[in-house]
């Protein structure tokens, strides 16, 4: 059966998810804030909203509560799995009850940020068609196009490249810094206002907006913990690009927002700024950089926005269809398209709000970019800013009674973020007024709805526990990471007791292997002429057969430190399990330590807690210990069936069997459906005449591929699944 073809899932669909690098974690990081959308469509709104020439204040002190709030985030990540975003560790840490409250908050929040991202691209598409072709298009109908766009994207699973999304990043990062080239070329140092940085400048205007909206400028940056599954060594690889990702985009906000300031003057921002509105650093770009400029940054501002939507969009409807999928969501949300493995109905469900928050603001004639965009963005990120506040407060809970806390990164840093995020939610809500620019009771009470939602998610979750334990029990599951070997000293140890191994199998060589880097004395004796076991076919006795094959892929099977060779198929036949069960034992040089051909005839214990071992080369020894790695598949477990003596034809142990050309010619019985079973089964029903299988009760059989790829390595994560596909 050797000629048999060997299947491995396309490697179109193998995702491995431990590819990714710090610095790429940064990029995608850095990607995610989307820096010319924050700084063109954010600084306007906290110029006149906010704390006016202090803004670069607030956007220090965003940098350094979110710095503080990173190293908690990412020191939690060192110990706990993360695959949930903010609500696995708050429910780690503060209970599912709290956790379940969270994931409706985060649900929230997205889903207003991605209404408010639908204003913002049609007032900014309106602005850039006005520009360039002076025509004045509705901003509903531009919306309504780009609220389509996305909803397509989004039923079809459809994200946007990286690539594509990295060239615009680096494009737009060109664009901002060519901006401040050009403003130091022309006002030099004059370009940083000292003024921006008193007391009397950071106070002018409700410094809870401006941070607000600093606030709102990182958003995406806690996505770098997302990537710990994807990393080869996430304990350092998480913490380093977070820490990197957040200083960086923090500098370069402060030194942009700055320079903007310095462009145009203390005197007459604020006046400027409100009159431009969301073209404010637009018309910037055209003054320093003329029409190029200009119309290169339009034009990335719009994809960026396009961008940014259609990742918030993807985020609100996998939260919904996460929602869905544990039960404290209506259960259709968590059904997935039958074609595109796409959660569509929670992503139509996402669309449905932004259509209708489009027609309600287009209704009520409201300013797109000072009213939809900014009071949904701002109620968007309140609900974020208050996540992560509680994420921070979950890292000190965690932290605070384990052995294995650090002070600074455990429970410090975090809890400064913890008051830092707090109190950033706390002056924004009081202002929330200013934002909207509304007197109206019930619309600047929306801050408050925030907290409702989140106390009627606790309180479903008690209702949960109650009512449906096994569904409270299956929420937010989350597991500690494995820690690495430590390379800590540790005086030697001297073992002055002597053992015996029996078996050169797979046990056997893993025994062997952990005795040696131990330094256990031991003796090891295997009857047979070479090491692997029952996997060699020459073994006499071995109950191998020629189709036999690992009954796991080699994604979740393999020695540890010594995977399976990528040239293995997904489950590899026996003769190629053998050759690697061969090649272990000459990497860690066990066969120089190991006896071959000779075998234990009889061990009896003794009254000292001593082995008396005899082998058949005549020898006798005395061992401290008796270790068998002998495995139990060697004897069969043979039933005696009632009139089996009358039965004329062939009856054998699957033991016994060898090859598939037993049964040509022949009707065949298969008896039971272990895993040798299933496989004679199989090759029965190809070469007899006739196969029949007989079991004592029902089963259910798992087919060894799921979307193309091999299912326990699907199941068990080690292969990330296919776009928009999930796996519970």
């Amino acid at each position: 059966m050797k000629n048999k073809k060997e299947r491995k899932a396309s490697s179109a669909l193998i995702r491995d998810r431990r590819t990714l690098t710090t610095r790429r974690i940064v990029f995608l990081v850095i990607a995610a804030a989307a820096p010319l959308a924050a700084m063109i469509g954010n600084v306007p709104l906290a110029l006149v909203y906010g704390n006016g020439a202090g803004l670069p204040v607030a956007y220090l002190v965003a940098a350094i509560v979110l710095i503080c709030f990173s190293i908690g985030y990412a020191t939690m990540s060192r110990r706990v799995v993360n695959t949930g975003a903010f609500y696995t560790y708050i429910s780690r840490a503060l209970g599912k009850e709290v956790g379940v409250g969270a994931a409706y908050l985060a649900l929230t929040s997205y889903t207003a940020m991605s209404c408010g991202l639908a204003g913002a691209f049609g007032y900014f598409m309106h602005e850039l068609i006005k520009a360039a072709a002076m025509v004045s298009v509705p901003w509903y109908l531009l919306s309504a196009i780009g609220v389509a766009i996305v909803g397509f994207l989004g039923y079809r699973s459809v994200d946007l490249s990286a690539k594509i999304l990295g060239f615009l990043m680096i494009a737009e990062f060109a664009v901002l810094i060519v901006f401040e080239v050009l403003v130091f070329a022309k006002h030099g140092f004059a370009s940083f206002p000292l003024e921006s940085f008193t007391y009397k400048q950071a106070t002018s205007g409700p410094f809870g907006i401006a941070a607000l909206i600093a606030f709102t400028s990182f958003i995406g940056f806690e996505s770098a913990a997302l990537y710990g599954e994807e990393t080869k060594n996430p304990e350092k690889s998480i913490p380093r690009a977070t820490y990197i990702a957040v200083v960086l985009v923090g500098i370069f906000y402060v030194l942009t927002s700055w320079m903007i300031i310095g462009a145009t003057g203390v005197n007459n921002l604020t006046e400027r700024a409100s009159a431009d509105g969301g073209v404010f650093v637009l018309n910037l770009l055209q003054e320093y950089g003329g029409e190029v400029l200009f119309d290169i940054g339009a034009v990335l501002l719009c994809t960026s926005v396009l961008a940014g939507y259609s990742a918030l969009h993807n985020a609100a409807s996998r939260y919904l269809f996460a929602l869905g999928r544990e039960n404290i969501a209506p259960r259709i949300f968590g059904e997935y398209h039958k074609d595109y493995f796409s959660p569509h109905l929670a992503s139509l469900a996402i669309t449905a709000v932004s259509s209708v928050a489009t027609v309600v603001f287009a209704i009520s004639g409201a300013d797109p970019y000072k009213v939809f965009a900014a009071s949904l963005i701002a109620v968007g990120t309140l609900g974020i800013v208050a996540l992560q506040s509680f994420a921070s407060l979950s890292v000190v809970v965690f932290f605070w009674k384990r052995k294995d806390r650090q002070i600074w990164q455990g429970v410090i840093a975090p809890f400064i973020g913890f008051i830092g995020l707090a109190v950033a939610f706390a002056l924004a809500a009081i202002h929330y007024n200013t934002l909207t620019g509304s007197n109206n009771r019930w619309i600047n009470l929306v801050p408050v709805l925030l907290i409702v939602i989140a106390i009627g998610g606790i309180i479903n979750g008690f209702r949960i526990k109650k009512n449906k334990p096994v569904v409270y029990a299956k929420l937010a599951a989350t597991q500690l990471r494995s820690r690495k070997i430590t390379t800590a000293d540790h005086p030697p140890v001297s073992y002055k007791e002597k053992y015996c191994l029996v078996g050169a199998g797979p046990a056997g060589l893993v025994m062997a292997r952990g005795l040696v880097k131990e330094g256990v004395p031991f003796d090891w004796f295997e009857k047979h002429n070479d090491v692997s076991g029952i996997w060699d076919m020459d073994n006499t006795g071995t109950p191998m057969y020629e189709s036999a094959h690992f009954i796991s892929s080699k994604y979740t099977s393999g020695f540890y430190g010594f995977p399976m060779p990528q040239s293995f198929p997904d489950y590899p036949s026996w003769h190629q399990i053998r050759d690697y069960i061969k090649d272990f034992a000459n990497k860690f040089n066990l066969k120089n330590r190991v006896t071959l051909g000779v075998s234990v005839l009889d061990a009896q214990p003794l009254a000292d807690n001593k082995w008396r071992i005899k082998l058949s080369n005549g020898d006798e020894n005395i061992y401290d210990g008796l270790i068998n790695a002998t495995g139990v598949t060697w004897h069969p477990n043979r039933p005696q069936i009632k009139g089996e003596e009358k039965f004329k034809g062939k009856v054998l142990h699957s033991v016994e069997y060898r090859s598939p050309e037993e049964f040509k010619g022949q009707r065949v019985l298969i008896v039971g459906a272990g895993n040798s079973g299933v496989d004679i089964a199989s090759d029965a029903a190809r070469f007899a005449d006739a196969a029949y299988f007989s079991v004592r009760r029902g089963y259910r059989f798992i087919p060894k591929y799921l979307f193309g790829l091999p299912t326990d390595a699907l199941v068990s994560g080690k292969i990330a699944p296919p776009k928009g596909v999930s796996i519970t």
